[in-house]
């Protein structure tokens, strides 16, 4: 009996915590708004009252979830969606509560991501704004959320997504973390309210698990993974020949402008980090990303003058978006956090803003690049690619048209090894994690046959994601010849070209 007792207290207790509460605070504003006369003070108070409200909405709707759950009449509607654009939605709406709290809202998107895949997307949403509102709720003045959505795995009908939260924010103690999950615990009215375990209960539903690493005073991190249906077609195309210069002239951006890197080079693209505006690097670059939370108009503009040829990206946080969007030097703009749509519309004006004489050289370019190939060999250069992942086999095959070379591709490595046997390639572009038999076991057969048979040994680049020092060492101690880490970077591709088949691009300028 007294464990009942105990249940029905903390669910009072909890229904009064997550809406007695707001519903008290919205008729005190009520109350003041008719009081009120038509001024700034009531322009005020209809906002908070807004956002109360909207805390309502929220905590009925995961009252409501996890009452339904339990009564088993929980359904998980599966109907095609764009994960990019669902997610990017939510960060967006997140924005203004984010620089209002004072905290840095950072996200990666993968922007490799199919253009859609099978599932609710309400309900993810759902939890997507939950672990949000509570990083940015229990984070510091100056801290940060980070949003990551990443592609783990994909075939051609499903995809693997893995999402995360982490914040930097006031943490969670190791032996409560079980009790923030219990919807009417004393833990999570104390802290989370009913979000987070509602969060635990919907993604129990979709066949997956919310993970929570967290320390005391330093933060959190609340993970899950996500196996769906999906189409092959990606959401976005290629912009494979163009180079994108990326120029930090304030550290308080730094983070922003990390993760910008990261998406260019995950869009196939040529990426360089300059130095200063002096730096010559500039003159090699079509298009050049300014991130900036300190410059003024002005010094845009003589940047512009000194490389007329490049086109220049102002990239500022949301705050400041409105001061540059005035000045006329600002003809296309990036707003921090940088989403995958808006930088792919910056490419494409890049892309467009080529000047004529520019994109002439282009092709000869590539016609000298051709003719280089054939000099060097009577016979095209042969690449197989070894991977797994479509997406990602995609990517590479862009990247590698731009050249005269012979690509073959295999889906992992017994097929590879198979391919080597029936033809030589000059250099082997190896995938470590893959099914039926992974990138070091295929390496290593792929030596001993070419050892066995008295065959010129062929360069194996390890492409993976592991590019951690130790994991790097491991991979090369395996028998690869060098290592790459994924998303593919192009410059680095043909510094493996210029050391393993003496032939060097000749890039544009």
């Amino acid at each position: 009996m007294q464990d009942i007792d105990e249940l029905k207290e903390n669910f009072l207790s909890s229904i009064n915590h997550t809406l007695i509460q707001p519903v008290q605070q919205s008729m005190a504003h009520i109350d003041q708004l008719l009081q009120s006369k038509l001024n700034k003070e009531q322009t005020l108070v209809v906002q908070t009252l807004h956002e109360t409200l909207g805390a309502i909405h929220k905590n009925s709707q995961n009252l409501t979830a996890i009452a339904d759950i339990k009564a088993r009449s929980f359904d998980i509607a599966i109907k095609p969606f764009s994960p990019i654009e669902t997610f990017e939605k939510i960060i967006e709406s997140f924005i203004p509560k984010a620089e209002a709290a004072s905290v840095h809202l950072i996200a990666y998107i993968d922007p490799n991501a199919p253009k859609e895949i099978f599932g609710d997307a309400k309900r993810l949403t759902q939890v997507m704004e939950n672990l949000i509102q509570n990083g940015i709720d229990f984070t510091h003045l100056g801290g940060s959320v980070y949003v990551d959505v990443k592609i783990k795995h994909i075939t051609d009908t499903r995809v693997s997504l893995n999402v995360s939260v982490t914040d930097t924010g006031v943490g969670i103690d190791k032996n409560k973390i079980k009790t923030y999950l219990q919807p009417f615990s004393q833990s999570s009215k104390e802290r989370l309210g009913v979000g987070l375990s509602a969060s635990f209960y919907i993604l129990k539903s979709m066949g997956t698990q919310l993970k929570i690493a967290s320390e005391l005073n330093k933060g959190s991190r609340f993970s899950f993974a996500l196996d769906l249906k999906s189409s092959l077609e990606a959401q976005y195309t290629s912009h494979p020949d163009i180079k994108i210069g990326i120029y930090i002239d304030d550290r308080s951006v730094f983070s922003y402008a990390k993760l910008l890197y990261q998406y260019i080079i995950s869009m196939g693209l040529a990426v360089v980090s300059i130095k200063d505006t002096m730096d010559p690097n500039i003159a090699e670059c079509q298009g050049l990303f300014f991130v900036t939370n300190s410059c003024d108009a002005q010094g845009f503009e003589d940047l512009k003058t000194r490389h007329p040829k490049t086109t220049l990206i102002p990239t500022v946080l949301h705050a400041r978006q409105e001061a540059f969007e005035k000045d006329e030097c600002a003809k296309k703009l990036l707003v921090l956090p940088a989403l995958p749509s808006t930088i792919n519309a910056c490419l494409a004006y890049v892309e467009e803003s080529i000047p004529e004489e520019i994109t002439q050289s282009h092709v000869k370019d590539h016609q000298a690049i051709k003719q280089i190939a054939k000099q060097a060999k009577r016979e095209k250069v042969k690449i197989l690619i070894v991977e797994d992942n479509p997406i990602n086999l995609k990517l590479v095959k862009v990247i590698l048209s731009r050249y005269d070379f012979e690509v073959d591709a295999a889906e992992n490595g017994q097929i590879g090894v198979d391919c080597c046997k029936k033809k030589h390639y000059d250099m082997v572009l190896m995938d470590i994690d893959m099914p039926v038999m992974d990138g070091i076991t295929a390496t290593q057969k792929i030596k001993a046959y070419e050892k066995e048979e008295g065959i010129p040994e062929t360069p194996i680049i390890a492409l993976t994601s592991h590019d951690l020092a130790g994991e790097r060492t491991e991979i090369m101690e395996s028998g690869l010849d060098e290592h790459m880490p994924k998303p593919l970077n192009v410059t680095r591709l043909e510094l493996m070209l210029e050391n393993y088949l003496g032939y060097k691009p000749q890039r544009s300028k």
